[in-house]
C-alpha cells in the first residue's frame, strides 16, 4: 500500500478514537514517559507541540508538564528554511504561537537550543512498526533532524498503541525510532514486544 493512501486510512482511523480515550492515553503515554529511565537521565528534551482536530496527535501537554516537573529543558521545533529549529520552551501558552500549517511554534524570543545539545527527542507520527519504522505527515523534516550529524540523542515515538503496525511501507532516506511510548508502556525498537 502507498504512503499518501495509508496516510489517509489512518487519519481517518485516528480521527474516529474517542476524545476520551485519546485523553487517557495521552495521560497514560505522559505517566509511562516520565518513569522511564530515558526521561529520567535526560537533561533536555525535544518535544513537539500536538494538535487536537484535524490530526488528533497525542496530547503533549502531560509530557510537557512531566518533563518541566523533572527540571529538563524542553525543546519545542520551528520550521525555518524547510528544516526544524528547536528553541527552549517553559510556558506552552507564553511562549508558542501558531507557525505552519497553524502548529504551534516557539516565538521569536525563546533562546534556540542547538541539536547536538538534545538527548531526548520525542517524535510523531502517524504510525510506527516494533521495529521503529515510521510514517510521518510526509514533509521528511523529523527524518532530517534523526539522520542529522549533529543529532546523537535517543529518540522515541509517540502514538495510540493501535497505531503500531505490523509493517508500513519506507524509502530509503525514511529513519526510525530508538523507543516507542504508548498508552500501554515504553518499548525498545531493538528488542520488539510481541
Amino acid at each position: 500500500m502507498e504512503k499518501d493512501v495509508l496516510r489517509a486510512r489512518l487519519g481517518t482511523k485516528r480521527a474516529a478514537l474517542a476524545a476520551a480515550f485519546r485523553c487517557l492515553s495521552s495521560e497514560s503515554i505522559a505517566n509511562h514517559l516520565s518513569q522511564h529511565p530515558i526521561v529520567q537521565e535526560a537533561t533536555c528534551v525535544g518535544l513537539y507541540a500536538g494538535l487536537d482536530a484535524p490530526l488528533y496527535e497525542v496530547n503533549t501537554q502531560s509530557v510537557h508538564n512531566a518533563l518541566l516537573r523533572h527540571g529538563l529543558t524542553i525543546a519545542y521545533p520551528r520550521i525555518r528554511n524547510e528544516q526544524l529549529e528547536f528553541a527552549s520552551v517553559n510556558d506552552r501558552t507564553q511562549d508558542m504561537t501558531p507557525g505552519v500549517w497553524n502548529i504551534p511554534e516557539p516565538q521569536a524570543h525563546c533562546p534556540l537550543i542547538p541539536l547536538h545539545q538534545i538527548d531526548l527527542l520525542l517524535v510523531p507520527g502517524l504510525a510506527f512498526t516494533a521495529e521503529g519504522a515510521r510514517l510521518g505527515m510526509g514533509g521528511g523534516y523529523y527524518d532530517r533532524v534523526l539522520s542529522h550529524q549533529d543529532f546523537s540523542g535517543i529518540s522515541v515515538g509517540l502514538c495510540f498503541s493501535t497505531f503500531v503496525l505490523p509493517s508500513i511501507p519506507i524509502d530509503p532516506w525514511d529513519q526510525t525510532v530508538d523507543w516507542i511510548a504508548t498508552e500501554r508502556g515504553v518499548f525498545s525498537t531493538r528488542t520488539p514486544v510481541a
